[in-house]
């Protein structure tokens, strides 16, 4: 009797391998995909690249996955019970939503790792449907941060823990891929509300006098960060974006335009100089005010967008009362 040996290759290694693949077919063809091997948690990269005339430009943006290929998706219902958001209190109200999900149970040591990668590196579990070669995700860093800790700070002292995907979250077509898009861009988010912090700071010593010269700088500082390219998926980053282009192109904010027009229609002199403000040592026009008014006011809604990702933006796309609220049907 003849005994086969050799190297074995397991069916969970080949419907994860299959897993990969569908992947490659459902992403963007120019997006580089990189498998880890051995993996550790991780099982591809993914380089966002974006077209540029004739050819394609990586975006220097890279997404992380643990990938899930199974040929039976356990879908089931799963109650999301309203609250406010964990990081204010973790009061949870008795009023709450059945939605749609897919159940996926996973090793608490990967979820580990991903806390210590922290939130500013995003890893999204991605279970594939091998058969009908469609995917669902969600964003684990903030699963983690937002439903698992506040319930099992301890989640570590399991072997595992059931996830479960909004059934929304499904990736069928190329268009689908936008939030994965979204989540490429959170690196570049957190560089630029750091520097915008960091710029607020020092918009203390700034004299109001000289203000609208000074802030060029630090206006044309901040323009040059791509995170703004994440404003088409961020309102709130658009609207300050709008600002921050109208006071580079023209010097004035558009709040500053739109408060001197009001001014004048209810006949205020906006040229004569009677005001006195904390930082200046002259008195200053309402128009030089509502100059300084307008800047500082833009520094402080571009530090307050840092305020929405982490109090609203983080939940979009989790089975929680503010992802569902916050997210289209």
């Amino acid at each position: 009797m003849n005994i086969v040996t050799g190297k074995k290759r397991n069916n969970a290694q080949i419907i994860g391998e299959k897993g990969v693949n569908v992947l490659r077919k459902l992403f963007p063809s120019e997006w580089v995909i990189r498998e880890y091997t051995p993996d550790y948690g991780i099982d591809i990269a993914v380089e966002i690249f974006e077209r540029y005339n004739n050819n394609y430009i990586t975006t220097g943006e890279h997404i992380y996955f643990q990938v899930k290929g199974t040929e039976s998706i356990n879908i089931g219902k799963y109650k999301v019970y309203e609250r406010k958001n964990v990081e204010k209190e973790l009061k949870q109200e008795k009023l709450y939503k059945e939605i749609d999900v897919v159940k996926f149970s996973i090793e608490t040591s990967l979820l580990a790792t991903v806390e210590r990668m922290s939130s500013s590196v995003p890893v999204l579990l991605i279970v594939v449907d091998i058969l009908k070669e469609q995917a669902y995700y969600v964003c684990l860093n903030d699963y983690i941060e937002k439903i698992i800790v506040p319930s099992k700070p301890n989640y570590v002292e399991q072997d595992e823990i059931t996830i479960y995907i909004p059934i929304k979250n499904i990736i069928i077509q190329k268009k689908d891929v936008i939030p994965i898009e979204w989540y490429a861009k959170r690196a570049k988010l957190f560089a630029l509300f750091n520097k915008a912090n960091y710029q607020k700071e020092e918009l203390k010593y700034f004299y109001d006098e000289t203000l609208g010269e000074d802030i060029m700088h630090f206006a044309k500082i901040i323009r040059r960060f791509d995170a703004w390219s994440a404003s088409k998926y961020f309102y709130a980053l658009k609207i300050v974006e709008n600002e921050l282009d109208s006071l580079l192109e023209k010097g004035s904010t558009k709040w500053e335009e739109n408060s001197l027009e009001n001014l004048v229609q209810i006949g205020e002199n906006i040229d004569e100089p009677c005001w006195n403000l904390n930082q200046s040592d002259t008195e200053m026009s309402l128009r030089d005010i509502e100059k300084i008014v307008g800047i500082r006011q833009l520094w402080d809604n571009l530090c307050n967008c840092g305020c929405i990702l982490e109090d609203i933006g983080k939940e979009w796309f989790l089975p929680t009362y503010i992802g569902i609220i916050t997210s289209d049907e």
